[in-house]
């Protein structure tokens, strides 16, 4: 008798959208804020491979974190987060 096929990895990515989910349906500020800053390390990674794909969603990602960010007292980080979203919005390919 075969066995089974094993369950597929659940997507890293989705389990991280899943979290910032929870945690802003929640309203755990620093949760969502730490979910965010890992949804936007991992579309970083897979934007690297398929910027039109990925380019916009990682945008979104950064123009939320950045608020995120700002919100927390965080301006210098908020405003890399901006810079980043506003530099990638000019990409050419997205």
């Amino acid at each position: 008798m075969p066995e089974p096929a094993p369950e597929p990895e659940p997507d890293e990515l989705a389990l991280a959208q899943q979290t910032l989910a929870a945690a802003r349906s929640n309203g755990d500020r620093k949760g969502a804020r730490a979910a965010n800053e890992r949804v936007v390390e991992l579309l970083r990674e897979r934007a690297r491979g398929d910027l039109a794909a990925y380019g916009p969603v990682l945008q979104t990602a950064l123009e939320e974190l950045s608020s995120a960010r700002l919100r927390g007292g965080d301006l210098f980080g908020s405003r890399a987060a901006a810079k980043e979203a506003k530099a990638l919005a000019k990409t050419p390919g997205r």
